[in-house]
């Protein structure tokens, strides 16, 4: 029903991801963008040499979705966003890390279904790089 692809762009200061989400079904779809890389969030299990990195992004309250929180996606079409990851994990010491999406996208069609898209990166870090997430420049005042 939905595959993904990832590429990894990296700048001297930020690591993107390039997400790409595809519609292989024969039936238009919505799903809501909450907690996907469609919207600044915590949607990766980050981990650098095995071990986890905690988010350090904004959180938010929302209320219940309204009709402009969903994307729609027609069958066999695809969309795509770009998520900045070092703005919410610690990417900055070297290493190897592991980006693994956590949450399920929530799809409608006749009904709301969970639906989890299988999306692994591995990237590795040669030697240190200054990458602030938003949550240490938020800190810093």
């Amino acid at each position: 029903m939905l595959t993904s692809k990832v590429i990894l762009q990296e700048t001297d200061r930020l690591l993107v991801l390039d997400f790409t989400l595809s519609n292989t079904s024969s039936n238009d779809l919505y799903f809501l963008k909450h907690n996907t890389p469609f919207e600044s969030c915590g949607c990766f299990t980050v981990s650098k040499d095995g071990i986890d990195i905690p988010y350090d992004g904004p959180f938010y309250k929302r209320v219940h979705p309204m009709a402009n929180d969903y994307i729609h996606v027609k069958a066999g079409e695809s969309v795509t966003a770009k998520y900045t990851i070092s703005n919410f994990y610690d990417i900055s010491k070297s290493g190897n890390y592991e980006f693994v999406l956590n949450k399920p996208f929530l799809v409608s069609l006749k009904f709301e279904t969970e639906v989890f898209v299988e999306t692994i990166v591995k990237y590795e870090l040669k030697e240190d790089q200054y990458r602030p997430t938003l949550g240490q420049l938020a800190r810093l005042g």
